[in-house]
């Protein structure tokens, strides 16, 4: 059976996917909790200081788990935790992860 334009698939019979949701609102990393993840969306960083952090780990869409806020700002990525200066800190923003942070 197929469905022509003039066809429409009745609500009844739509389902809904269900996706992770993630807080669209970007924050400074130095804004997170301690123990709070969250995903890398942007950082003003110079182009070598950006390619350092790359080389970590710590790159845009990575996921990363804050150990401690302060000086430094300990984040963890996958297996590797970094000590960041307040100064990078401030120039990374990031979107929490709910469901991250749910479980």
């Amino acid at each position: 059976m197929s469905l022509s334009d003039s066809d429409t698939i009745p609500p009844s019979l739509m389902t809904t996917i269900d996706f992770p949701t993630f807080e669209l609102e970007l924050i400074p990393l130095t804004d997170l909790k301690d123990r709070e993840e969250a995903v890398v969306h942007v950082a003003d960083l110079e182009p070598s200081e950006r390619e350092a952090l790359a080389a970590m780990g710590l790159q845009k869409d990575c996921v990363l788990h804050l150990c401690q806020q302060g000086q430094p700002c300990i984040v963890q990525v996958e297996a590797t935790r970094l000590g960041l200066s307040r100064e990078v800190t401030e120039r990374i923003l990031v979107r929490r992860c709910n469901v991250c942070n749910e479980a």
